[in-house]
């Protein structure tokens, strides 16, 4: 079952799966990679991958503790960073709708 953080997520370009590692970090307050494993029952690999997904958005962070990779959610501002990047970039793509738009209305008029 989605809950209105899962959408919300998503459309700010997260990945079920990466949701679903997000909201453990979150619970746990942070975690071995063994620990997220058995709180969200997702396959070594899939938290692996997801993990530094949401790493290279900035979302989290890894630390090594008695050389073992710890992972902790970012500042809570970094997050509404991300969000605010992804508003961003919402507002150029939706620029360029409408020149995409201006151009379809020019070529319908043109005759054929």
């Amino acid at each position: 079952m989605t809950t209105m953080i899962d959408d919300a997520l998503e459309v700010y370009g997260l990945n079920k799966n990466e949701i679903v590692v997000f909201l453990a970090l979150i619970e746990l307050g942070g975690s071995f990679a063994k620990e997220l494993i058995e709180s969200t029952k997702l396959h070594k690999n899939i938290i692996y991958d997801n993990i530094y997904k949401l790493i290279d958005k900035g979302l989290v962070s890894e630390i090594i503790i008695e050389n073992k990779k710890f992972f902790v959610c970012e500042n809570p501002q970094l997050i509404e960073d991300f969000i605010i990047s992804t508003q961003n970039k919402f507002k150029e793509y939706q620029l360029d709708i409408e020149k995409l738009k201006e151009k379809v209305k020019i070529k319908q008029k043109e005759p054929s």
